[in-house]
């Protein structure tokens, strides 16, 4: 495996943390994503902000109420947060909250990607 970047390595945190914090939950397919990006997911993540999509993993997240786990918490952690634009910031926010109104809305996500 070729050398990953501090943040791609912290990707693969939360997905060990998700596993723990979210009984029956364990992210394949975002794992998957990280081990193609090459040792860096810096731009993948940024990619997925854009989606305007909520995608399976992050609504498990927000319904087990472990949002803080998820990439869109790190990357507005202000020592993420500098290697991203103020609007991938904002989307951040958006995908945070839009998250948890569907969990409180009882609504489901987007797709069953990611």
């Amino acid at each position: 495996m070729m050398d990953e970047t501090p943040f791609t390595s912290r990707m693969r945190q939360i997905c060990k943390d998700a596993s723990i914090r979210c009984p029956g939950y364990y992210p394949t397919r975002f794992l998957k994503m990280i081990n193609s990006c090459g040792g860096d997911f810096l731009p993948t993540a940024k990619k997925m902000l854009v989606s305007g999509a909520i995608q399976k993993g992050l609504w498990t997240i927000a319904k087990h109420q472990a949002l803080d786990i998820s990439m869109e918490a790190v990357i507005l952690e202000e020592s993420w947060s500098a290697f991203f634009s103020p609007e991938e910031i904002q989307s951040a926010e958006w995908r945070l909250s839009e998250a948890k109104r569907r969990i409180e809305a009882g609504e489901g996500p987007d797709n069953s990607e990611w």
